[in-house]
């Protein structure tokens, strides 16, 4: 029996094991547009930044400036600036306001991102 179970285990040591072939991965043939744009648009829905659907209040509470009451009265302002003219331009809001430009223009771009205008 002994030269049997030595014959089955030298077998067994020179037996092929086949593994299944693993899946193609479908991100490899992902031009780096692609590449940036999937990540993107990752990164956007894990801020809970909706692509074409209403905002969620977390995102509009940020767009608002919930980190200090006085960028809040601004975006505020500028929200309203906008909303009273919508074809105005940066500058006329920024002179409106007695504001720097580049603040007027994150305000702007932030509210976009918000989807509050």
């Amino acid at each position: 029996m002994q030269p049997i179970r030595e014959y089955l285990d030298q077998l067994e040591e020179t037996f092929i094991h086949h593994r299944r072939p693993e899946p193609e991965n479908p991100l490899i043939h992902e031009s780096p547009q692609q590449t940036q744009r999937r990540l993107i648009e990752e990164h956007d829905r894990r801020c809970g930044r909706t692509v074409g659907g209403p905002p969620t209040s977390d995102v509009i509470r940020r767009a608002m400036g919930d980190s200090s009451p006085e960028l809040k009265a601004r975006r505020s302002a500028v929200l309203e600036a906008l909303r009273t003219n919508p074809e105005a331009a940066a500058e006329e809001v920024a002179a409106a306001l007695g504001q720097p430009l580049l603040s007027i223009r994150k305000d702007i771009q932030a509210l976009k991102m918000g989807g509050l205008i």
